[in-house]
């Protein structure tokens, strides 16, 4: 039964893929973060089907690990799919109007970021959007927070040149 002993802490792995039973690794890993690279010792020990598994479940279960809660993971990929929508708004906008286009490229050459920013605005963009150019393309940078919390990021880059 895995057990910590001697500040050792042991970790399994379970490989089911095996015909016939299930192979568990397991070995004894120092609990000593300032070290993270000392000797580790395997060892291999064969559990097969008829053998009560739950026992080792419950033994991950009791490891000390907190208790998992998605819905901060949630709330940011609700928030991740607003900000694609708004980049795919954006995307096709460059795609389909060569008059936007045309004019922040414009704006881009003549380093009037003022323009940029305001151009990417004007369209509906309610995410706030960093802006970066060069003379070979641009780069947005949709963010998002929930709860004042940076949630989410997503990076769109097109080249001109």
């Amino acid at each position: 039964m895995p057990r910590i002993v001697n500040d050792y802490c042991i970790i399994l792995i379970i490989d089911n893929t095996l015909e016939g039973g299930i192979i568990v690794y397991y070995f004894n890993q120092p609990n000593n973060h300032y070290l993270p690279y000392r000797h580790t010792t395997y060892h291999t020990v064969p559990i097969y089907p008829s053998t009560n598994n739950s026992l080792l479940y419950q033994t991950a279960q009791r490891s000390g690990l907190p208790q998992v809660d998605s819905t901060f993971l949630n709330e940011s990929a609700k928030e991740s799919q607003k900000l694609m929508r708004e980049a795919s708004k954006l995307v096709d906008l460059f795609a389909t109007s060569k008059d936007f286009s045309t004019k922040v490229m414009d704006a881009a050459q003549r380093s009037n970021n003022v323009e940029v920013q305001r151009l990417i605005q004007s369209n509906g963009i309610t995410s706030k959007v960093g802006v970066y150019f060069n003379p070979d393309g641009i780069r947005l940078e949709f963010s998002s927070k929930v709860k004042q919390r940076d949630c989410c990021q997503l990076l769109v880059v097109l080249r001109w040149r």
